[in-house]
């Protein structure tokens, strides 16, 4: 594949070169030596898979890399097994289980920007490594403070409605209702939640990037990203409940078909229609945020990006890399991952001249060695790629 496209304006997409005979014994040795220690080496594990993908990436010949080791990353894995634990034995204790859950809220968005900017500072492209300045105090606000403002305020208001509908129907209806609203609040407060609070992740982690020196600017539209969110929400749902519905009434209609068969149709059919939904929802979300983001991202206004990734292709390949992990008990999984990753890659198109780009000097700055920076590697441990 050509890393330049021809024009008045020098093009580069990015190339990955990995192939997945190549990582399936990598990704195998990680798998073993993961559940061998119980989940210790995962941090190396990790680190082992993320030097293959970024060492195998390439922008105009320039290749990423990664520089973190496992050793930095495992204190933090073990503070998220410890409180992994910690969540487990309060929700033994009842009401306990708000205590790391407020525990979390407070802590978990400053532990995350932090493992985001460790992430980013071990990330390098030509030697040139990548940054991120997002103060702790706008971190906390935009990834806790705003969602669980929205989270009240869409509480309250299903809450009035349901009220309200208490108070004009029946008996009968009221009793439906006090079973109806509390079920159907909690999904709808979360959803929304997660919505708003991706869409704050997501100007976070682009607004305050750099690159050596130099900062990326980004004019995200948070009805934008709201709307893509909720369309997915809405395909998945209408994908997952449309073949269940119709599945109620074909069994409805059918005398002659025995209990039996009907569990065995719905056994079969309900998974199915999960996965497909998934599959929909979570690709068109991915392709469409995708494609806004980059669209929306530029380096010292000097240099722009695209992604030409369509939602139909990704759908595709998600639905299918699925399908053939679990045909193969997850042996497929490192062609899967290679799949994916040279597909993105291709589409993904640097508008500018990269030669002034790529002389660039480090910014300098180191790791921070405090305790809570050090915990907070090990949230470094999650995927922030898009």
């Amino acid at each position: 594949m050509e890393d330049r496209i021809s024009g008045a304006i020098d093009s580069h997409t990015l190339r990955f070169s990995g192939r997945g005979a190549e990582y399936f014994p990598i990704w195998l040795v990680n798998v073993v030596c993961t559940v061998l220690t119980c989940g210790l080496f995962y941090p190396w594990a990790v680190v082992r898979t993320r030097q293959y993908f970024y060492r195998h990436s390439a922008l105009a010949g320039y290749r990423f890399d990664y520089h973190a080791s496992g050793s930095m990353l495992f204190p933090g894995w073990l503070m998220l097994m410890g409180f992994a634990v910690l969540l487990w034995v309060a929700s033994m204790a009842g009401w306990l289980v708000v205590l790391p859950v407020a525990l979390a809220v407070i802590a978990g968005p400053l532990l995350l920007i932090r493992g985001y900017r460790f992430q980013l500072q071990m990330t390098s492209l030509n030697g040139t490594r990548f940054n991120h300045y997002a103060p702790d105090a706008l971190a906390w606000r935009m990834l806790a403070g705003i969602p669980l403002l929205c989270a009240v305020i869409i509480a309250l208001f299903i809450g009035l409605a349901a009220a309200k509908y208490m108070q004009v129907y029946t008996s009968s209806a009221l009793i439906y209702g006090l079973l109806f609203w509390p079920i159907l609040l909690v999904p709808l407060v979360l959803t929304a939640v997660y919505g708003i609070y991706r869409v704050q992740r997501l100007l976070l982690l682009f607004s305050q990037l750099r690159y050596g020196e130099m900062a990326f600017s980004c004019s995200l539209s948070r009805v934008k990203l709201g709307g893509i969110f909720i369309v997915a929400v809405l395909a998945a749902g209408v994908l997952y409940i449309m073949p269940e519905l119709a599945l109620a009434e074909f069994m409805y209609n059918r005398d002659n078909v025995g209990e039996e068969e009907k569990v065995a149709l719905m056994i079969v059919t309900g998974p199915l229609a999960l996965y497909l939904a998934l599959s929909v929802g979570y690709g068109w979300l991915w392709a469409m945020t995708r494609r806004h983001v980059y669209h929306s991202l530029s380096l010292q206004g000097a240099m722009h990006f695209a992604s030409h990734a369509r939602a139909g292709r990704l759908i595709w390949i998600i639905f299918s890399n699925m399908l053939l992990c679990g045909l193969t008990s997850g042996l497929f999984w490192p062609w899967a991952k290679v799949r994916l990753a040279r597909y993105l890659q291709a589409n993904t198109v640097v508008n500018g001249e990269l030669s002034g780009l790529m002389a660039l000097q480090n910014h300098g700055e180191q790791p921070d060695c405090a305790l809570a920076s050090r915990l907070s590697r090990g949230l470094s441990l999650l995927s922030f790629s898009l």
